[in-house]
């Protein structure tokens, strides 16, 4: 993993989130985005494949947890880890309400509640070559229902859920549906800039 001039302002601003440093995070907002940002806000985060936006957000969950930041504690999932949970579970009660009380980690027992989490590859299913279907049911839909549960998760629970994806604002606004796009006005967007170091 390498800090450069291609990352290094999402590093500080990512930093400053986590530890929800407010005034070093709206200064860093300011500077990535031209608008100031809030810490109670999940993050929407954009760019173009292979800058790091997930690395990014792997790392962040790792350090809220050794930090024991306990109200930044997240999961990764993807959006083809959901369809795939939903082929075989039938639901996606893991990443959304956890009624089931799953484990969360290794050796610890989920005690029947929600956690945060952050979704990577929206967009996904968008792509025509992608039009996967389960039980009549496809990825466009299973991510519309998993975005709705998330959203109501934060309103009520203050529960977080991150995005990363190749999308542009546009392209997001001119392909979700209302329901789901009124429900993004309470995200912290910012772009990854570079080239991919794939």
């Amino acid at each position: 993993f390498v800090i450069d001039e291609q990352n290094v302002g999402f590093v500080r601003y990512l930093i400053a989130y986590l530890n929800r440093w407010e005034e070093t995070f709206r200064k860093c907002a300011v500077e990535m985005t031209g608008v100031e940002g809030d810490t109670d806000k999940p993050l929407f985060v954009m760019g173009q494949r292979g800058v790091g936006k997930t690395l990014h957000l792997q790392i962040a969950s790792k350090f809220a947890t050794v930090m024991r930041l306990k109200s930044r504690e997240f999961i990764n999932t993807s959006a083809s880890e959901l369809l795939n949970y939903m082929r075989v579970k039938g639901n996606l009660d893991y990443y959304t309400y956890n009624i089931g009380g799953v484990e969360m980690k290794a050796g610890t027992l989920g005690s029947a509640r929600p956690w945060g989490v952050c979704l990577h590859d929206l967009g996904l299913e968008l792509d025509a070559s992608n039009k996967q279907r389960i039980y009549g049911t496809d990825l466009v839909a299973v991510l519309n229902d998993f975005l709705m549960a998330r959203y109501e998760l934060y309103q009520n629970c203050g529960l977080m859920c991150h995005v990363t994806t190749n999308l542009t604002v546009d392209q997001f606004t001119k392909n979700y549906p209302p329901r789901v796009r009124d429900r993004f006005k309470q995200y912290n967007y910012v772009t990854i800039k570079g080239v991919s170091r794939r």
